[in-house]
This record gives C-alpha cells, structure tokens and sequence, in this order.
C-alpha cells in the first residue's frame, strides 16, 4: 500500500519533529547506531509515525526500511516506559500545536482583505 501524500507529508513531519526535538538529523536518527539516546529517539519516532497513522510495515519503510516487527518493538517500548511515552506525547502535542497554527495561517490567506467587498 502507497502512502497518500498527506500521509507521507505526516511520516516526514514526525520525523522532522523528533529529530527536532532530541537535536539529531535526519541521519543520525535513521543510522546512528545502537547507542541508547539514538535508539530511544529512534523508538519514539516509530511511535509517532504510528499516531500518524502509518502501518508497521510503512513506518519501517519510512525509518530506512525497517522490519515491522522492529517497529512493533520500539512502538511497545514507548508504551511501556513512560519517560519515553511522556517525551512522545509532548512532540506528538508540539506537531499538533504547529499543524493548527498552519491551517489557522492558511485560512486567513483565503479570507477576503478586510473593507473589500465580493463582487456578486
């Protein structure tokens, strides 16, 4: 199954925000290896991408083409420590935060200029 592009949109703004959030880039998160901090930030995104509505397969695809199973893994960590689960639910909060600030922005570009009237 393809991702829509508001999906895919998603998955890189999940990984956008974690990779944010923990000062990584896009590489580090993906590739840095088994060092603690990589690894949980790299949970936490799987995680995210999940609350994005990726599947498991998808969301290993996503992560450099990881096995589902490995995302099954990461995302029941999360679950289960909650110092881990409190730092995706506040980057989960932020993207939220962000997403509404855009469509607040955008709805006011659509709106007519104020003292313009619409020709009827």
């Amino acid at each position: 199954m393809n991702p829509t592009n508001n999906q895919a949109h998603g998955l890189d703004a999940a990984i956008a925000a974690a990779c944010r959030y923990y000062g990584l880039t896009p590489e580090q998160l993906l590739h840095g290896g088994r060092l603690k901090p990589l690894a949980d930030a790299r949970a936490v995104t799987m995680w995210l991408l999940r609350e994005f509505g990726a599947s498991y397969p998808a969301a290993g695809k996503a992560l450099g083409g990881l096995h589902h199973t490995t995302v099954m893994w990461g995302v029941a960590r999360v679950n289960t420590t909650p110092r881990l689960l409190e730092q995706a639910r506040d980057i989960m909060a932020k993207v939220e935060r962000e997403q509404n600030a855009a469509a607040v922005r955008s709805e006011a570009s659509l709106q007519e200029p104020p003292g313009m009237m619409a020709v009827r």
